[in-house]
């Protein structure tokens, strides 16, 4: 139906008369300038530091407001001399007046939450000069002729940013809002007429239905039946979007070979993007819940078919399908966050907010430099070049579409990108319609002031690294009681809230969000959002790896070329960036391992670049066969892929800061996992407070345990480390001696028993061995190798310990020495390990020994920390020091803790893994946790704190693996049920350490330290 026929239509079914009402919003945005970025989201957007500031900091390259964005009006000539104020550029094919309005929405929020005044002061000269020019009819905008007549849609972006000033500067309102109904009513005119809408207005016209309900809803000054009324003009001179999204006609692949009953341009990637919204605002004013229902089918339908691991949709121009190497739009990018929003205002559906959260920090950085001095038109999911493609992958647009650039392909990319960070960050914080509550809608480092209800002033204050780490510190000040909401992404497992300073609860989200009670005064909230790897299937067999909001890939080392320099900025570049190393990876998904290296100090600026984010995850991947499609550009993951090399680690990084990537890989199943036994390789959250530490990555060989690290490491190789003490403590206690955990003695010589540690495995393995000159690790891996997820585990303690090599680290509860072997020979650390037990350590030399460790680098002490004879033998002061699930078995930890200050040098850090309770314990648990874990006293977690500050050291890092700890045990146990030659206590061990762990009596800890 043409727009004539779409008219009869509306006028025979008298709509134009019905009653003038909105439906009320779930919730309202806050007026631009309310909510500030901070930290690192501030660094994304800032503005330009004084040249005094930047010469004491060095702290910055260059990012948004720094790059193209904040520059474009200086020699961008569809900005500079722009027909919106006056000059000659336009769009020669696609000009409605857009380029000059998309610039001017998105640098109204950008300057204002950067307080960049010359660029406010840019954007006001642009209004004005715009309310100066409107003509009597009430156009506004760029005047026509015969070669440019009147169409309505590239003046709503204007009216976004006349918007925003407005709510920055009030005094701006009567003239902004009387120019805005002054047009309106010539809009309604020119839409009864049939004019004004062309291909482009008819699928857009849901941006003018927004604008036309903000004046509804703060300036309708009478009309509001004339606002309603050209909002429903606007929905029937425009694509039925109701009938585009329904499972019978929406194309379900790559649109190029299908035909379309609609106008061409309604399965154009961005005008879809934008009409993702236009049913959630028809709902506004028919009151139809169904409409509501179809704006959630559009949304499922279109990620479904077309959706990306990263959050967005493919459209290269037109729908692209699931191919890893399509395209989507920069543009579509920003329009889908803002469509996503809207929605979820409208609904309050968490969906909506969930996916422009993860859209935000993965599709709309990756297709940016991290300086934002280029941008792409297109970004693929597989990218392995950013370069001049012929041929091309991208059936409607140029072979030059995913080089980074000025304007590569087609210039609107480069005005409307500004918009997509300050525009997140403006919505990050919404409130109730009546004003009783505060939502926390995005997650991210924001702060916000505002005045709720009863002319409460509320402050609320953001602290944190998300999505760089999981844990969110939000500080609130209120002048009385109210409502705080914060939204809890749905990949959050295992997530807590602690108000101020109690013990941590469950999250307990309604709809997506967690609700507070907040009193007068400070409230301060802690929440901890864990999230476990998840892996997305995709076309061809092919997997994507996500954790919590960010997704993964591989980040293909590049090399760069300048292809052009704009003759008027230099630092205008397009730049051509070509793969400088193998992409063509197959990877085993149930080997990744998440890894976070921050420490909670300042993220690197800009973030979003080529190994600068602190988290990633490791798995294990090797090299296959994978064919390109054209001549530099990949072809879709190959099915059963064979290794044409051996296998290693790599490391995948967040999509967003990756260039060249590929995030959809083949999979191969890892040697490691194909010597599991039973169920295999068993992923288990490792939470963190306040960031996430790993997935840790669970598998048993036949027979023994087999891994270069493991979590309990500490565990079974000090869990009789202190067993004289509990012996002593029995037979104080009348506890007969016989008992099989404690030893016997044989003169000066406390001849422990093994059955934790297997001692039998251990004579075997020594047995079979004694001949060898050298021993290689593994050699001995089957018994001083219980450190579980090796490589990765021991890395990320180094990364903790921030040491260069040849530091000195003490290893408390140092076992067979494996850990000191492995930090020295990939670290370069020197290491001294204490020992309790004298049969651990004999064997942990002999092996020193036999692997021809230097004898300054790896030292093995046989001592008690407490007793100042040991202290003799060791160091005066170290780097560092570590302990592994040791401390849990020494009472008596005001000396202990005294005594590692002693040894570590000030500024020297510790990191220490360990049992806390979770909660108060019954008799029959204290019990258990004495004689079965040798663990005889154990602090909560705010115990432990205060613990170790009153010994003299700063916790840098509190980190909660609870999660990870109650899964490992619980999957040990059953290994060790299963076992037909397991030792009885192994098993009467682990089942009590899964149970403790299951109900929440034991939780599990890391600490990081730093010496006063």
């Amino acid at each position: 139906m043409g727009v004539f026929g779409r008219l009869v239509a509306l006028s025979v079914l008298g709509l134009p008369s019905l009653a003038a009402s909105l439906a009320p919003l779930q919730y309202k945005t806050i007026p631009l300038g309310s909510v500030k970025p901070k930290g690192w989201i501030y660094d994304q957007v800032r503005t330009s530091l004084p040249p005094t500031i930047r010469d004491l900091t060095a702290l910055q390259l260059i990012v948004q407001m720094n790059g193209l964005a904040g520059h474009e009006h200086e020699f961008y000539d569809l900005v500079s001399d722009s027909d919106w104020i006056g000059g000659d550029s336009f769009y020669s094919v696609l000009e409605e007046g857009e380029s000059g309005s998309y610039w001017f929405d998105g640098l109204v929020p950008s300057a204002v939450l950067t307080e960049n005044e010359p660029i406010k002061e840019k954007t006001l000269e642009f209004l004005n000069y715009v309310l100066d020019h409107q003509d009597d009819s009430g156009w506004l905008g760029p005047e026509v002729n015969t070669t440019k007549p009147r169409y309505l849609w590239g003046r709503y972006p204007f009216f976004f940013g006349a918007i925003q000033l407005l709510e920055v500067d009030p005094s701006l309102t009567d003239r902004v809002v009387t120019a805005m109904h002054k047009f309106v009513v010539l809009a309604h005119e020119m839409l009864v007429n049939g004019e004004g809408v062309d291909k482009w207005a008819a699928t857009r016209w849901e941006d003018f239905v927004v604008v036309l309900q903000w004046l509804y809803d703060n300036h309708p000054r009478g009309q509001e039946e004339l606002l309603i009324d050209t909002m429903k003009y606007l929905k029937w001179t425009g694509i039925p979007w109701e009938q585009v999204f329904t499972e019978e006609l929406f194309p379900k692949s790559a649109v190029e070979n299908l035909t379309n009953p609609f106008e061409e341009l309604a399965w154009h990637g961005v005008n879809m993007a934008e009409g993702l919204k236009a049913l959630g605002m028809t709902y506004r004013f028919t009151h139809n819940t169904s409409d509501l229902d179809a704006a959630s089918m559009a949304w499922e339908l279109v990620f479904k078919y077309h959706g990306r691991p990263s959050g967005i949709f493919a459209a290269d121009e037109m729908l692209a399908g699931l191919e890893a190497n399509r395209g989507t739009e920069l543009c579509l990018v920003v329009e889908t966050m803002l469509s996503g929003t809207f929605l979820y205002t409208v609904s309050g559906d968490p969906k909506y907010a969930d996916r422009v959260e993860r859209i935000t920090y993965n599709a709309l950085p990756a297709t940016l430099t991290g300086d934002m001095w280029g941008r792409q038109y297109l970004q693929q999911q597989n990218q392995i070049s950013a370069m001049n493609m012929t041929p091309n992958p991208f059936p409607s647009d140029g072979p030059e579409s995913n080089i980074f650039g000025l304007e590569p392909n087609y210039p609107c990319c480069t005005v409307a990108f500004p918009k997509g960070w300050p525009k997140f960050v403006a919505n990050a914080f919404m409130v109730a319609p009546d004003l009783s509550s505060l939502v926390n809608v995005y997650l991210g480092p924001f702060e916000t002031s505002t005045v709720l209800a009863g002319d409460n002033h509320v402050t609320a204050t953001v602290d944190t690294q998300y999505p760089f780490s999981d844990g969110l510190t939000t500080t609130i000040i209120a002048d009385k009681p109210f409502t705080y909401k914060v939204r809890i992404p749905s990949w959050v497992e295992g997530g807590t809230i602690a108000v101020n300073g109690a013990p941590a609860k469950p999250v307990s989200p309604v709809n997506g969000l967690q609700s507070v009670e907040i009193g007068g005064g400070k409230t301060v909230l802690v929440l901890d959002l864990p999230a476990p790897i998840t892996v997305e299937q995709r076309p061809h067999s092919a997997i994507a790896l996500q954790r919590g909001p960010l997704h993964y890939a591989y980040d293909i080392p590049r090399t760069e070329r300048v292809l052009a320099v704009d003759p008027h900025e230099h630092r205008a570049v397009d730049l051509q960036m070509e793969p400088a190393s193998e992409w063509a990876w197959a990877i085993d998904p149930s080997t990744a391992v998440f890894r976070n290296e921050g420490t909670g100090s300042a993220l690197p600026s800009p973030i979003f670049d080529f190994g600068r984010p602190p988290v990633t995850l490791q798995v294990q991947a090797c090299p296959i066969d994978w064919p390109l499609a054209g001549d530099i550009f990949a072809a879709a993951p190959p099915e059963n892929a064979s290794c044409t090399g051996p296998e290693r680690t790599i490391s995948l990084s967040p999509y967003g800061a990756t260039k060249l990537r590929v995030s959809e890989f083949p999979t191969f199943k890892s040697s490691l996992a194909a010597d599991v036994e039973g169920e295999g390789w068993k992923n288990v959250l490792v939470a963190q407070q306040p960031f996430r530490l790993a997935i840790a990555t669970i598998y048993t060989l036949e027979g023994y345990i087999s891994s270069k690290w493991s979590l309990l490491s500490g565990h079974l190789i000090a869990l009789y480390s202190e067993l004289r003490q509990i012996c002593d403590m029995q037979k104080q206690d009348g506890t007969d001696e016989s008992d099989s955990s404690c030893s016997k003695q044989s003169g000066d010589t406390i001849q422990l028993s093994m059955a934790l540690y297997e001692q039998h495995r251990v004579q075997q393995c020594l047995r079979r061995i004694m001949d060898k000159a050298v021993w290689e690790p593994d050699d001995t891996a089957e018994f001083d190798c219980m450190h579980y997820d090796g490589d990765y585990a021991l890395d990320r303690a180094v990364d903790r310990l921030a040491l260069p090599s040849g530091a000195h680290i003490l290893d408390i509860g140092a076992g067979y020495g494996s850990t000191g072997r492995y930090l020295h020979t990939e670290h370069g650390l020197r290491v001294t390990g204490l020992e309790l037990q004298k049969d651990i350590h004999d064997v942990a030399a002999l092996i020193n020994a036999r692997q021809t460790m230097p004898a300054d680098a790896i030292r093995a002490v046989q001592g008690d920390i407490l007793d100042d004879a040991t202290l003799a033998r060791l160091d005066d002061q170290y780097d560092g020091a570590v302990s592994f699930l040791t401390i849990l078995h020494i009472p008596d930890r005001a000396p202990l803790f005294a005594r590692l200050a002693a040894l570590v040098r000030p500024g020297g850090r510790v990191y220490i893994e360990d049992y806390v309770r979770g909660r108060e314990l019954t008799e029959d648990e204290s019990r258990r946790l004495a004689k079965i874990v040798a663990c005889p006293y154990l602090p909560d977690r705010s115990t432990y704190r205060k613990q170790v500050r009153a010994a003299g050291f700063r916790v840098l890092c509190n980190e909660d693996v609870s999660a990870t700890w109650k899964r490992f045990t619980r999957a040990r146990a059953e290994t060790y049920a299963r076992r037909t030659d397991a030792v009885p206590s192994m098993v009467t061990f682990y089942d009590t350490v899964a149970e403790l762990f299951t109900n929440g009596a034991v939780e599990g800890m890391c600490l990081t330290l730093e010496r006063r």
